[in-house]
């Protein structure tokens, strides 16, 4: 799986998951799982996402490219940076958003 399409599926994930159910994930309980590069295997323990794409062998490359930027990403002023403070689905489409514009660069 590309990095971008790995960004993308789980952007889509997080969507389903506040548009369905209008379900919110811990912003502190996110970011603490981003830092500690599981944030991934969290989502897919404690929410209805199917993250298994993700967690492939084929995957795996873009997965740990996923990881290093959110643990990069945790560390920053999400408010003034991304303008979430309230919500971690939100901030992990924030998260993969700017992962997709670094592709770009």
């Amino acid at each position: 799986m590309r990095a971008s399409s790995t960004y993308t599926h789980l952007i889509w994930e997080c969507l389903f998951q506040v548009d369905r159910d209008r379900k919110t994930l811990d912003i502190v309980e996110t970011i603490r799982h981003c830092k500690d590069g599981t944030i991934i295997e969290w989502l897919q323990d404690t929410t209805e996402m199917d993250l298994s794409l993700i967690l492939s062998d084929g995957g795996r490359a873009a997965y740990e490219q996923l990881v290093e930027l959110f643990q990069d990403l945790s560390t920053v002023d999400r408010r003034r940076k991304f303008g979430v403070e309230h919500d971690g689905y939100h901030l992990l489409i924030a998260f993969c958003t700017e992962g997709i514009q670094q592709l770009d660069r």
